[in-house]
């Protein structure tokens, strides 16, 4: 809740994921304090194909560590680390359109499973932490 917090600051970002530069605006940039989201930016069109995350950060102190996680949506994938962690500080202003901070998310693991040649059924039985529908987002496609 924005009126919780008596201070702001601007992050501009280039979201690199897994890569490769995103060009989804449906990609989000979600910014944390502790566990506590402090920002949340959608990927908007700069124009020319580029693209960046616009952010405004709340915090009451300066001096807090904000850290960050990327939803990828074409690839309906989390990332909960990223290179990117930045100290607040009220009223700044880090990364411009023409010059946005670059921030980027791990390569996701690649599991091999060796299979027999032939016909070959295989499955994954995965249970979510939290299976409700608001914690996946209802617009959300994955």
């Amino acid at each position: 809740n924005p009126a919780s917090f008596q201070f702001t600051m601007s992050l501009g970002t280039r979201l690199v994921i897994d890569g490769v530069e995103s060009t989804d605006p449906e990609d989000l940039l979600v910014a944390f304090v502790g566990g506590q989201v402090r920002g949340v930016a959608q990927n908007e069109a700069l124009g020319g194909g580029a693209f960046w995350a616009p952010m405004v950060l709340y915090s009451n102190l300066n001096g807090e560590v904000v850290t960050f996680q990327v939803w990828d949506e074409s690839s309906c994938t989390l990332f909960d680390e990223t290179s990117l962690a930045v100290t607040f500080v009220a009223d700044a202003v880090q990364g411009t359109p023409a010059e946005p901070v670059v921030l980027e998310t791990p390569a996701p693991p690649v599991v091999g499973t060796p299979l027999a040649a032939g016909w070959t059924w295989f499955s994954i039985n995965t249970v979510p932490t939290d299976p409700s529908i608001a914690t996946h987002g209802a617009k959300r496609r994955c």
